[in-house]
This record gives structure tokens, C-alpha cells and sequence, in this order.
């Protein structure tokens, strides 16, 4: 064979591996880079959704803790007749709820659904001792006899504890996940409840 037709043959063939080559490296780039980009706007996504989600555990904490100490004024007022101060609220309730069935995991809505629950027995149970102390006021009055309430206070420290501990549930379920998602350790933090005491 001719050297020179032997070169240009080789040297063809250089070109088409060269080129083939090329080719193959800009196909293999090309789909690392789109799944590079993919991944990085799921990851933005998630982010943002988490930063919303985070946003309204902080919101929901606060509300927790405004319920908690307007829990604590409605026993105050039955205990010592003080009037409760009012409480001011930063999170619209609607909104927040709205935004807790938007973003909250299932544990944290679960733990959300005992907490309401809780507040409504507790609302209910103040109601009724309430009830029982206006009764036994007016039958005092009028010279009858009166029972005790001892019972209506009962069930509404009870209704209390178990509200105030569903809160604390709520609170460490929330702490947990964001936490989790930090990859930083959720520290314990002491819920100090100041103390009702019962008139002597």
C-alpha cells in the first residue's frame, strides 16, 4: 500500500476517534451539568419549604407559650378573683393554622391535634368550676347550703398538667425536627410553669 494513502488513512481515522471523542466528553458533560442543576433547584426548594416550615414552628411555639400563660391567668382568676391581663397576639390563629397544615410534618400536626384537644377540655373544665362557684355564690346568698367546688378545681388542675404537658410534647416535637435538619443536637431546655397556689 501507498505509505502517503497509509498516513492519510491513519490520520483520518485519528480524526474521527479525536472528534468521536470530543463528542462523547461534551454528551457525558452536558448530562452531569443538567443533573448538577436539577438537583440544585430540588435542593432550593426544599429549602425554601423548610425555611417556610421553620418559620411556622417558631409561630406555633409562640402561640404555645401565649396559651400557656393565658391557661395559667384563667386559674389565677378563679384561685385569687385577679383579673387577667390581656395578652397580646403577634400570629394571626387562622394564618398559623393554615400555615401549620401547609408545612407541618405528620408527627408535628399529630402533636398540634392533642394540644387543641387539650385546650378545649381545659376551657371546658374551667367553664363548668366557674358554674359551680357562681352557683354556690348565689345559693350562699340566699342562706342555702352550698356544695363544695373542691371537685370543679380538681378537674381543672387536671385539665392543666395534661394541657401544659401536650405543650411540652408539641414544643420538644418541633425542636426535634429542626434540630434534625441542622444536624445539630436538640438541648433541653427547662419549661419553668410558675406555681398556682390554693387560697388557705
Amino acid at each position: 500500500m501507498n505509505p502517503t494513502v497509509e498516513a492519510a488513512r491513519i490520520a483520518l481515522i485519528g480524526t474521527g476517534v479525536g472528534v468521536g471523542g470530543t463528542v462523547t466528553i461534551a454528551i457525558v458533560s452536558f448530562r452531569t451539568t443538567l443533573a448538577s442543576v436539577r438537583k440544585q433547584i430540588g435542593a432550593d426548594r426544599n429549602n425554601r419549604v423548610w425555611e417556610k416550615q421553620a418559620e411556622t414552628y417558631t409561630d406555633a411555639i409562640t402561640m404555645v407559650q401565649l396559651r400557656t400563660a393565658d391557661r395559667q391567668a384563667a386559674m389565677r382568676k378563679m384561685l385569687t378573683g385577679a383579673e387577667p391581663e390581656a395578652t397580646p397576639t403577634p400570629v394571626d390563629p387562622v394564618t398559623l393554622n393554615a400555615r401549620i397544615v401547609a408545612y407541618a410534618s405528620p408527627g408535628v400536626l399529630s402533636a398540634v391535634t392533642a394540644t387543641v384537644k387539650a385546650q378545649t377540655e381545659f376551657e371546658t373544665a374551667i367553664s363548668l368550676w366557674a358554674a359551680a362557684a357562681e352557683q354556690a355564690r348565689l345559693m350562699a346568698a340566699d342562706g342555702l347550703p352550698t356544695s363544695g367546688t373542691a371537685s370543679g378545681r380538681d378537674a381543672a388542675r387536671k385539665a392543666l398538667d395534661e394541657a401544659n404537658r401536650l405543650d411540652d410534647v408539641l414544643m420538644d416535637t418541633i425542636r426535634g425536627e429542626l434540630h434534625a435538619r441542622t444536624d445539630q443536637p436538640a438541648l433541653p431546655v427547662p419549661l419553668a410553669r410558675p406555681a398556682l397556689e390554693s387560697p388557705e
